[in-house]
């Protein structure tokens, strides 16, 4: 009896917090993804490492299109949920709506640097470190977006060697930043996820 009535009380607790929109914005179901995404770039990085190394941007291009899926299925997930669960929506809304603002203004501007004589993998190389700054900052202020810290910190390190990358190498960087930084970021959200469980987060 005692168990069925804490329960009921998590689920309350759980409830006013979605409302609030103080809960964290996924679930432990989401979860799976974030491995998903780094098994995603598994080949891309074989393909820099030990293929031929050719035909690299395309390789690129085919990865990230393959995590496309999932995104939208979580996307789906939530929408679907929005009455029952509104934190996550909110989130996954929220997000949409900053990736399509911000990702054609920084391709145009990519565009502009490049025809300008900034070299190609320069500029890839600082829109990573300025994206992966803005995770890892979100992640060390925001309690509910502590799990950016992972992929953050790993576009910073990708950005950081991009300048001076070659093809192959630049292949094998943009691998490496989701098969580490997906799965980091994995793992934090499921500790932030147990410590709520558990009764320790606050929000």
């Amino acid at each position: 009896m005692a168990g069925t009535e804490l329960d009921r009380v998590r689920r309350d607790l759980e409830a006013m917090k979605q409302a609030a929109g103080t809960g964290l914005p996924f679930g432990r179901e989401d979860l799976k993804w974030g491995w998903i995404d780094g098994l995603i770039f598994v080949p891309l990085a074989a393909w820099a490492w030990l293929g031929p190394g050719t035909h690299m941007s395309l390789a690129i291009v085919l990865s990230l299109l393959a995590t496309l899926p999932g995104a939208w299925a979580i996307w789906r997930k939530h929408r679907r949920q929005r009455d029952q669960h509104p934190s996550p929506w909110r989130e996954q809304r929220r997000r949409t709506l900053l990736t399509l603002g911000v990702v054609p203004l920084g391709y145009l501007i990519a565009v502009w640097a490049i025809a300008n004589g900034t070299p190609p993998n320069t500029m890839v190389g600082l829109t990573l470190a300025i994206g992966g700054g803005v995770c890892t900052f979100t992640g060390l202020f925001s309690r509910q977006r502590r799990y950016y810290l992972g992929i953050g910190m790993a576009m910073i390190a990708c950005g950081l060697v991009m300048p001076g990358a070659t093809d192959r190498h630049v292949g094998l960087a943009i691998a490496l930043m989701f098969i580490v930084g997906a799965p980091v970021s994995t793992v934090i959200a499921a500790l932030q996820l147990r410590a709520q469980e558990n009764g320790d987060a606050t929000g």
